[in-house]
């Protein structure tokens, strides 16, 4: 096999953080938790109502566990892979060598993201429209830094 098949070393591995789905948690506990609630005080709620509020805890937490799996990002030397999709999957790959002359990478957080210490990146491919972003990632100040770097390292030298 040739060297351009070889697995490259991973230096970053990541996905979308809980932080993102925090209204999706919070429903859903917050619902398991009145359940329970009325259980322990002895409230019975009609089987329909505990059924009904007990499925739509479980979908809310199940879908944000769904939501944060979907899209997985891997960073290597040269390059940052975007793979969406569980059964379908996408694999797009981004190289750093096309990327040497990147006009605009970027960070951006709301005051809740800030808050809560999570982000998105934005990279603008230079030449040309072309943009992706790495969304709702813990401390994405530490991946605009690394992809920095590594830009950096695969610009050539001015001659």
């Amino acid at each position: 096999m040739s060297d351009s098949h070889e697995a490259e070393e991973v230096l970053m591995k990541f996905k979308k953080t809980r932080k993102a789905y925090f209204l999706e948690y919070f429903c859903g506990f917050f619902l398991l938790i009145l359940i329970v609630l009325a259980y322990g005080k002895g409230i019975t709620l009609p089987k329909p109502l505990q059924f009904m509020g007990l499925g739509l805890a479980l979908i809310s937490l199940i879908s944000a566990e769904v939501g944060r799996a979907f899209v997985r990002y891997q960073i290597t030397p040269t390059k940052i892979t975007v793979v969406k999709g569980f059964i379908k999957q996408t694999k797009k790959n981004f190289y750093f060598h096309s990327l040497a002359f990147v006009p605009d990478i970027s960070l951006s957080q709301s005051r809740m993201q800030r808050l809560l210490g999570y982000g998105r990146v934005y990279v603008h491919g230079g030449g040309s429209v072309e943009m992706f972003e790495i969304a709702d990632v813990d401390k994405p100040y530490i991946i605009l830094t690394a992809l920095e770097d590594l830009i950096r390292k695969t610009r050539r030298p001015a001659q």
